[in-house]
């Protein structure tokens, strides 16, 4: 397999670490927010876990960076030979394909006017359309992360994810 951004197994090994940390960090932040109630995805879906605070708000904006990292690397179409891809991963005669995520790129969009803070086209405070839908959001990541660990070459895959129970 030739890595699209030239980059050594080794380099590979130690980026998709970063990756992995990234999909856990979205996983804990996202468990605040009641993601993983599977029988309740309706009651958790626009929850937050205590009242408007900073805390809080700080929660939800490291949500929003990791749930960005993870739309660049499993869903935008790479061009970019200085940019990871999930593509990289793959061996030889095997395509990475994020699937239908039309929803995931404007989650993505949405993404980087949030982290921006400043400007016009950020979400004002008082629209219900500030809403994050932490479940799908969190929950389609989470999808994309797994069919990542099923496609990609194993030997170039830092032992985080191998050794995790997460990706059975």
């Amino acid at each position: 397999m030739t890595s699209r951004i030239h980059l050594t197994a080794v380099e590979l090994i130690e980026l998709s670490g970063d990756v992995y940390y990234e999909v856990g960090m979205l996983q804990y932040l996202g468990g605040q927010f009641g993601w993983e109630s599977e029988t309740a995805v309706e009651a958790c879906k626009y929850r937050y876990p205590r009242p408007n605070d900073r805390i809080t708000s700080a929660l939800i904006e490291s949500w929003v960076i990791h749930v960005r990292n993870l739309c660049e690397f499993f869903v935008l179409d790479r061009t970019d030979d200085k940019v990871a891809h999930a593509s990289d991963w793959m061996p030889s005669g095997v395509s990475w394909s994020s699937g239908n995520s039309d929803h995931l790129k404007r989650v993505y969009g949405r993404a980087n006017v949030e982290v921006s803070h400043i400007g016009k086209r950020r979400i004002r405070n008082d629209k219900f359309s500030k809403r994050w839908c932490f479940c799908g959001v969190t929950n389609g990541i989470d999808r994309l992360a797994k069919a990542f660990f099923t496609k990609a070459d194993h030997s170039l895959l830092h032992p985080h994810w191998i050794r995790s129970p997460l990706w059975r």
